[in-house]
């Protein structure tokens, strides 16, 4: 990913004063434990804003239910350890010492962003996101080959 350093600076002051770096654990379903980063506020224009600099994650309207609450509350947040990774990584010189700690344990337990598996197109040099995955021949577990948007068989992944 790459953000100019003004938005970078902005996003992690931000990201500083409003977000949370947290690890859930998967316990006994013997998945492997998340790294997440969140944030939540009830500034709709300053959580798109922030989205938009980072070019990851979702954001989320949660409306409260209870009386005394009257405005709706906007959530971002990402879970993939690749964005995880790269957006610890950037923030990291502007975070404070409390969060530098938290990034820094998160940024040492996460593999580097180039050892995760790259899905690129091999025909468009796209990501992989928008395409579709052919059912695998003799109806298999798990997808078969990548398609590109142009319908042109890629090879597995």
């Amino acid at each position: 990913m790459y953000w100019d350093r003004e938005n970078l600076v902005w996003a992690a002051g931000l990201f500083e004063g409003e977000g949370c770096i947290s690890l859930r654990h998967q316990g006994r379903s013997g998945g492997r434990d998340q790294w997440r980063l969140t944030m939540g506020m009830t500034d709709e224009d300053v959580i798109t804003k922030f989205h938009h600099i980072v070019k990851c994650g979702s954001v989320n309207l949660y409306v409260d239910k209870r009386p005394q609450s009257k405005k709706p509350m906007y959530c971002w947040g990402t879970y993939t350890r690749r964005d995880v990774y790269a957006l610890l990584a950037a923030f990291y010189p502007f975070l404070g010492l409390r969060r530098q700690t938290k990034a820094q344990e998160a940024l040492i337990s996460l593999p580097s962003v180039n050892s995760l598996r790259q899905y690129t197109c091999l025909k468009c040099g796209k990501p992989q996101k928008g395409h579709s995955r052919l059912p695998r021949k003799g109806g298999g577990r798990g997808a078969g080959n990548w398609v590109c948007p142009a319908n042109e068989e890629l090879g597995q992944a």
